[in-house]
């Protein structure tokens, strides 16, 4: 995380958003400038961090304003100046084969101090464009070890046909099964996580069922909650359809 005392101006330099599944994501380009000593340069570094946002008005950091793509190391093409590129300014990625690609582009200033880059001294930069990939819906992930773990959702209702799915990256000995509870926890016959085959390897979209149900397609239009048990396993989302 950048440290905002150590420059002089911090802040947004450019948003971009778009929606994404059931929310909005968008990739800021954050800036700072602060004096060189003992010179009239000033420095200037732009990186992207990623922001979300339920409405698509109120806008929230995440990741802790962690870098999402950060500038490259000492001299390299992007260490300077990082900006989202794509044909309509939005900063949205392409899904392709299962993978999330980010175009953008950086500079590179001419020096690995940064005490020659001056605001107005834009002929020096040294333009180029990335690519960055990530797994599909693999911005955060619910993560479990060796120690099992327990997430329980919040009461909904659901649409679509009842099937339930995960992206998950689960290890050799590790799973992912799933209890679907009445809204005060308690498991539903049927449906309880010992009934669960559950999903035991890397999958962009595996399918949930029990031992005596497909899906949860009888629970349509009634409130329930899905309770998560993890081990040795990294949940990136799940969905009903």
């Amino acid at each position: 995380m950048k440290d905002a005392q150590t420059f002089g101006m911090y802040g947004i330099y450019e948003a971009n958003g778009w929606p994404y599944e059931s929310r909005w994501l968008g990739c800021l380009s954050m800036t700072a400038y602060f004096p060189h000593p003992n010179t009239n340069w000033i420095t200037k570094r732009n990186w992207i961090v990623l922001a979300g946002s339920r409405d698509g008005h109120t806008w929230f950091y995440l990741g802790d304003r962690h870098p999402f793509i950060p500038n490259g190391p000492g001299d390299s093409w992007d260490a300077h100046y990082i900006r989202m590129g794509n044909m309509s300014n939005t900063g949205a990625p392409l899904l392709e084969n299962d993978k999330l690609w980010f175009y953008y582009y950086g500079n590179y200033g001419g020096t690995t101090d940064f005490s020659g880059l001056e605001r107005s001294d834009k002929g020096r930069w040294q333009f180029a464009g990335g690519l960055g990939t990530l797994r599909r819906d693999g911005f955060a992930s619910l993560n479990a070890s060796t120690d099992p773990g327990l997430v329980i959702t919040r009461p909904f209702v659901f649409t679509g046909e009842g099937n339930l799915s995960v992206n998950a990256d689960v290890a050799d000995d590790g799973y992912i099964k799933v209890a679907v509870l009445e809204e005060d926890a308690s498991e539903l016959p049927a449906f309880e996580a010992s009934n669960c085959n559950g999903v035991s390897t890397d999958t962009i979209e595996g399918g949930i069922s029990w031992k005596q149900r497909d899906n949860i397609g009888e629970l349509k239009g009634r409130y329930i909650r899905l309770a998560f048990h993890l081990r040795q396993a990294k949940l990136y989302s799940f969905w009903i359809d």
